[in-house]
């Protein structure tokens, strides 16, 4: 079984869906972000780190990907997809960043044709 990301395992029924960072101090950011806003889950994905490396506790949940520094677009695509294929509601990608087609991007599972 894959491991959870950083602060996953403090993923408990978020009242504003999960927060993840993606920045060379991500770490020291989630724990402000948790420290100053008990209502947020923040989870890290860390730079050397692929998407798929980890377990991500999203189910049922909306997610905020939050860019805080320059990211291939194909990880940030990567990442988009896993979060789905764990359950995420949507997955809405914010950051400034020039690499990306668009600096808001967002991700929802398609409807199954036929399903009620």
């Amino acid at each position: 079984m894959k491991p959870l990301p950083p602060y996953g395992s403090k993923v408990r029924n978020p009242s504003n869906g999960v927060w993840i960072y993606i920045v060379l101090a991500a770490w020291v950011f989630a724990e402000c972000v948790k420290r100053n806003n008990p209502a947020k889950a923040p989870l890290v994905l860390p730079n050397n780190e692929l998407p798929d490396d980890y377990r991500w506790p999203v189910g049922g949940l909306d997610v905020m990907v939050v860019l805080l520094d320059q990211q291939s677009p194909e990880r940030v695509l990567l990442l988009g997809r896993e979060l789905i294929y764990a359950g995420a509601l949507r997955v809405v990608v914010i950051g400034e960043t020039d690499n990306l087609p668009v600096r808001l991007t967002l991700f929802k599972p398609k409807k199954m044709m036929g399903a009620a």
